[in-house]
């Protein structure tokens, strides 16, 4: 019986484990993505300046 207990248990602690990581995964590529998606934006609008600034000039 002890044993049954002890099994059950530690599938428990395997499942949030996993779960545990599989969340911190997630949290890393979301933070990667979100980053990246930061940069292209501002390159966007870097560019966007860049070519109103030319468009003054002339």
């Amino acid at each position: 019986m002890i044993e049954v207990i002890a099994n059950l248990i530690n599938q428990i602690v395997d499942f949030f484990v996993k779960l545990f990581y599989i969340c911190l995964l997630i949290a890393i590529f979301g933070l990667g993505f979100l980053n990246w998606l930061g940069m292209e934006v501002e390159k966007q609008k870097r560019m966007r300046e860049f070519q109103t600034g030319k468009e003054g000039r002339q």
